[in-house]
């Protein structure tokens, strides 16, 4: 029996906008993790994002689930937070609560391992 072991991997976008040009280059970084990982998007940084860039994840976060893994954003707020209320998006992409720096690093070094 093979075991199949899921990595947590926390990816800290850089500020800016949340828009789909960049959310389809993040699709192509996490590749390198595999499809059987947990990936936490942490926006806290972000202060705008576009339809499109959310209907990326959804999609990414599909291809997740279907092999065992998944994706959640951290530190939503700004006008970021307002379309992903107003869209009603918390059951197709769901945020978790923001976690100290500490506790970053050690999930950012769990999902290295």
């Amino acid at each position: 029996m093979v075991s199949h072991s899921i990595h947590h991997v926390i990816l800290i976008f850089d500020g800016g906008e949340l828009s789909y040009e960049r959310t389809r280059a993040l699709g192509k970084r996490l590749h390198r993790y595999g499809t059987n990982c947990r990936v936490t998007l942490d926006v806290s940084s972000v202060q705008r994002a576009s339809v499109a860039a959310f209907a990326w994840l959804i999609e990414v976060r599909g291809r997740l689930l279907g092999h065992g893994g998944d994706l959640y954003l951290r530190g939503l707020q700004g006008q970021a937070a307002a379309v992903h209320q107003i869209h009603r998006l918390e059951g197709a992409l769901p945020t978790v609560a923001a976690t100290s720096g500490a506790e970053a690093s050690r999930a950012m070094a769990a999902g290295a391992a």
